[in-house]
């Protein structure tokens, strides 16, 4: 038989408990077993180790591991231990405060509380199957309510009912202290005084806890001061001196039952948010999706969970806006942009995206969220806008503005990469005589003629503009032989020298060419003063002319 464990054995148990020490297991059995009776091989405790082993072996509160099996064992241990179980009541309380100590969550608290509080319900019941002559050969301190320091000591609330009529027949300190009773003008009390339920609905639970068809249930009671909580009650019947009671254990839920519907609110707000919502975990698999992202995708949730969101991209994202955007989640930020992606029908369309990292308990990313929104109409209407402010309305060629921004790009992509360009400066010779012959409407016909055959010269790399009413100009990209660029402006002119069909009406003009190369130091405002000063010259010289300006010297 081994030694009755001192108090730094507890200590040194509980430490042990704390620093989650792979010996506890082994150790909390020992030091229960020690407390019974000092024999190693007693049968209770297969079921108490299967509880403490699921406990300390990634416990899910979804579940509920209460040992199967524990009653008949106890059974067994009453008739062959001298039914001294109050020491197993006390290796419960031990292992509820050790593992309650351990549980960082507020729901994994609340359950595991629940679950030693169902194993001492369970017990106070068994106790009553016992044979009358047992009990009375080996009472038990926990029938011997008067001076059991278990009930009256407990800083769970607990309570005896009466069944008949519901009133209370004893209470402990904690309970006393809760309803803010004296322990007298409580148990002159009764269920129907403290709780808000209709009469019927209080005797419907006081006799499915009689009957154990409902042990664990909540209720709503008014405290002394007026203020009504909701209540978790594990109830049921036990035998004191003859007379069955209801051994009844509250906690007080309402906080916890506050954030409950906190958190329902927030589901029910996300999950029929207009936005699509995406949760996927650290390794960017989809755990959850809510209704809008299946409305705006066509896929249900069960086709993408598991999946990583890329299934949706209708082409890749640079990869270096890919870079930046996973630098921001990581570092803690929230990432803005958008997404070109696909619906399950195959139809592409653009989403505004804000991704943020969901950090867990020690402050470690665990999940992603995404809130998007579908922007495809709004994408739309922008970019047409966009288009009209930056193109010609009756060519739908660039107009001005966007000719510059284009110019300003080209020469400064030449410049660093050392690769040539060169501007044209198309004007058209007598457009305005056939604008006075056969009216305006003949003349925005033959500027529509003129662009197409422009584009139709010159490569998809190069840019043509319309940046006034008959002037053209065309960005030759990546050219530096000076033969190349006379023999584009050459076939520019041949074809503006080829007769226009206007619904019938034939029209012959020709342009005036004005050509500037890229120069390394020369600014967008040089270049486009030399092109048109070269363009005038070609006028000047006979129309239906090429001329090139000279190159200037480069800047320092």
């Amino acid at each position: 038989m081994n030694e009755k464990p001192t108090q730094d054995n507890r200590q040194q148990i509980h430490r042990l408990v704390r620093n989650h020490n792979p010996e506890l297991i082994k150790q909390c059995v020992d030091y229960a077993q020690d407390l019974i009776s000092g024999a190693r091989e007693n049968t209770l405790f297969p079921a108490v180790t299967r509880l403490v082993h699921q406990v300390d072996h990634d416990f899910d509160p979804d579940e509920h591991p209460v040992c199967e099996g524990f009653e008949p064992e106890f059974i067994h241990w009453c008739h062959n231990q001298g039914l001294e179980h109050v020491h197993l009541l006390r290796i419960l309380k031990f292992l509820r405060d050790s593992y309650l100590s351990l549980c960082s969550s507020v729901d994994l608290r609340a359950v595991m509380r629940g679950y030693f509080d169902i194993l001492e319900l369970s017990m106070c019941r068994l106790w009553s199957q016992v044979p009358a002559r047992q009990r009375q050969a080996n009472p038990s301190p926990l029938l011997e309510a008067a001076d059991y320091p278990l009930f009256y000591n407990s800083h769970s609330m607990m309570m005896l009912i009466d069944p008949d009529d519901g009133s209370i027949v004893d209470a402990n300190q904690a309970a006393c202290l809760f309803y803010g009773y004296s322990h007298d003008q409580l148990t002159q009390r009764s269920l129907f005084d403290l709780n808000v339920d209709t009469d019927q609905a209080i005797q419907d639970k006081i006799n499915q806890a009689y009957t154990g068809a409902t042990p664990c249930y909540r209720v709503r009671h008014q405290l002394a001061d007026g203020e009504i909580r909701t209540i978790e009650v594990f109830s049921g019947p036990i035998i004191l001196s003859d007379r069955t009671l209801l051994y009844s254990i509250i906690h007080d839920i309402n906080e916890r039952v506050q954030i409950e519907d906190h958190l329902r609110k927030i589901t029910t707000a996300v999950e029929h948010s207009p936005a699509s919502i995406v949760i996927t975990n650290r390794d960017g698999r989809v755990e959850y999706v809510n209704q809008s992202f299946t409305r705006i995708t066509g896929y249900t949730a069960e086709e993408v969970l598991g999946e990583n969101p890329r299934v949706l991209r209708a082409r890749p994202r640079p990869p270096a806006e890919t870079r930046q955007m996973w630098q921001t989640i990581l570092d803690g930020k929230i990432w803005r942009g958008l997404f070109y992606n696909q619906r399950k029908n195959g139809e592409s369309y653009w989403e505004k995206a804000a991704i943020a990292p969901v950090l867990d308990h020690q402050h470690q990313i665990s999940h992603f969220v995404a809130i998007k929104e579908d922007i495809t109409r709004q994408k739309a209407l922008e970019d047409k806008i966009w288009h009209q402010a930056h193109h010609d309305s009756l060519t739908d060629l660039p107009n001005r503005v966007l000719f510059y921004q284009y110019l300003g790009d080209v020469v400064l992509h030449a410049q660093r990469q050392d690769i040539g360009a060169a501007l044209m400066f198309v004007d058209l010779d007598c457009f305005k005589e056939v604008n006075d012959s056969l009216g305006h409407d003949y003349g925005d016909l033959l500027l529509q003629q003129v662009a197409k055959r422009l584009k139709d010269s010159v490569r998809q790399t190069d840019q043509v503009a319309r940046i006034g009413g008959d002037e053209f100009t065309v960005l030759l990209c990546h050219t530096s032989d000076n033969q190349a660029i006379l023999s584009v402006a050459e076939k520019v002119l041949n074809q503006l020298n080829r007769p226009f069909d206007l619904n019938g009406h034939q029209a012959q003009i020709s342009g005036s060419i004005g050509i500037a190369r890229v120069c390394k130091g020369h600014t967008t405002e040089t270049l486009v003063r030399q092109a048109d000063h070269a363009m005038f010259a070609a006028k000047k010289a006979g129309r239906n002319q090429v001329i090139m300006a000279p190159p200037l010297p480069e800047s320092s």
